[in-house]
């Protein structure tokens, strides 16, 4: 009698560890014990969430995209007091990334992004608390990859997750890169050349001149001297851009442009022209200034600068 109260002990208290054991859920690598005890978690995060944390930005518009981030308290019981957690970016994370997957991500400057809250509470009796990530689409180079690990620091003493701990925003920027806003000052030279004094009514300065891709690699700006007889006579920039690298600039004026509105009888009718070059060209800071001149109809010369630049 004594020998089957014994086995029937040993029985149950095996069963009640298989029962336990069943209690612990496997999920995409992550073995989830908010069953046994409390941790705190970003929602929707850790590698096997890094594909739905993927950003499309267009450095374009709007300027500003809002992305929550909600850390919540995994526990069979809401938080039985206040929890306070703290927010951090593990740049880290972004290098072990690469190392790993042979990746390239870049890390985000300051003034790529915004933590709104990086100290969060969950209230007692509640399960969540939420902030909000802002990206600066504007302030982004188009071909190049960034990566923002975004991790749980601190949780007032509760367990953290080991792969449900970091949020990895990763980025990619489609379009034109300097498709921004500029700067416009526009210069005339009555002469052959830009000796001399400036001409009247130049010069002039058009802030907020946003300019006109074609395409990924080449974008059109507005000459002044078009603007100031009320046709486009634009220059056309052309770049090479490798890895969010630009390069081998190159300029013309549009050739619809020259042909329909510049020598065209039916347009300002120049003689001649010296096609577009470029005085002087930075693509990291956005800065380009543009050159031309021509001969008028009444045989006079006429010389131009297009200076276009972030403020």
């Amino acid at each position: 009698m004594k020998y089957s109260l014994i086995k029937f002990k040993l029985f149950f208290a095996v069963s009640c560890l298989i029962m336990i054991a069943s209690c612990v859920k496997e999920r995409a690598g992550f073995t989830d014990l908010s069953k046994v005890h409390d941790m705190v978690i970003i929602n929707t995060s850790g590698l096997a969430n890094f594909a739905s944390a993927k950003v499309s930005v267009n450095s374009v518009k709007p300027d500003t995209l809002k992305f929550p981030i909600i850390v919540e308290f995994a526990g069979v019981n809401s938080a039985t007091s206040d929890v306070t957690v703290k927010l951090g970016v593990e740049d880290a994370l972004r290098v072990a990334y690469n190392t790993a997957n042979s990746k390239s991500y870049q890390p985000l400057a300051s003034n790529q992004y915004k933590i709104l809250n990086t100290t969060l509470t969950i209230p007692k009796g509640q399960h969540y608390a939420q902030t909000t990530l802002e990206v600066y689409q504007n302030k982004y180079t188009s071909g190049i990859p960034y990566m923002l690990p975004v991790s749980i620091t601190d949780a007032s003493g509760v367990s953290l997750s080991s792969n449900q701990n970091t949020k990895y925003f990763n980025f990619t920027v489609a379009g034109n890169p300097l498709d921004f806003k500029y700067t416009w000052v526009y210069k005339r030279w009555n002469a052959a050349d830009t000796t001399g004094a400036l001409a009247s009514p130049t010069p002039t300065t058009t802030p907020n001149t946003a300019g006109s891709p074609d395409n990924d690699t080449k974008i059109e700006f507005q000459s002044g001297y078009g603007a100031q007889n009320a046709l486009n006579i634009r220059y056309v920039l052309s770049f090479t851009n490798t890895g969010g690298v630009l390069s081998n600039f190159s300029v013309v004026l549009n050739p619809d442009d020259v042909a329909n509105n510049l020598l065209a009888s039916s347009g300002i009718g120049a003689l001649s022209y010296v096609p577009a070059k470029i005085v002087y060209v930075d693509g990291a800071t956005k800065r380009f200034k543009f050159y031309y001149s021509i001969v008028n109809s009444a045989g006079a010369a006429r010389s131009f600068t297009d200076e276009f630049y972030i403020p």
